[in-house]
């Protein structure tokens, strides 16, 4: 499992992730990761703070995106935390073949891809866009 589909990168962008874009891990996130794991709940490093929790306390617009092949943050995540909020405006759009994109867009791809800056980034300036303030 990889963090982009290589099929939807240009080669010189994938090589420039691959050797910019890692970095090593602090043992308190990585213990903070293999929590969230264990109690499907994201806590703040003294487990006192439930981060979860708070999420239905979230009521501004969301608009929420997931790659069909993000083997990072799977479809499912996403679609936790839209379910999860109280926001009254919120969207989930996932990028992959089955919901008609043009890749099974995977974590990285899905802002570094080929296509999206045909696909992605329209769907989001639209979102916004719909809910732009024009000046009187």
């Amino acid at each position: 499992d990889t963090c982009v589909n290589a099929s939807n990168m240009e080669p010189r962008v994938l090589r420039q992730c691959l050797a910019n874009l890692t970095a090593n891990v602090s043992r308190g996130v990585f213990l903070q990761f293999a929590d969230w794991m264990d109690r499907h709940a994201i806590f703040d490093a003294t487990l006192k703070r439930n981060y979860t929790e708070g999420l239905s306390g979230i009521t501004t617009p969301l608009y929420l995106i997931a790659g069909g092949g993000d083997n990072i943050v799977p479809i499912e995540a996403v679609r936790f935390v839209h379910d999860a909020t109280a926001s009254a405006d919120k969207t989930l759009r996932v990028f992959s073949i089955a919901e008609g994109a043009r890749a099974d867009y995977g974590h990285g791809d899905i802002l570094l891809g080929v296509s999206a800056p045909g696909e992605v980034y329209p769907s989001i300036a639209d979102w916004l866009e719909r809910r732009a303030s024009r000046p009187a």
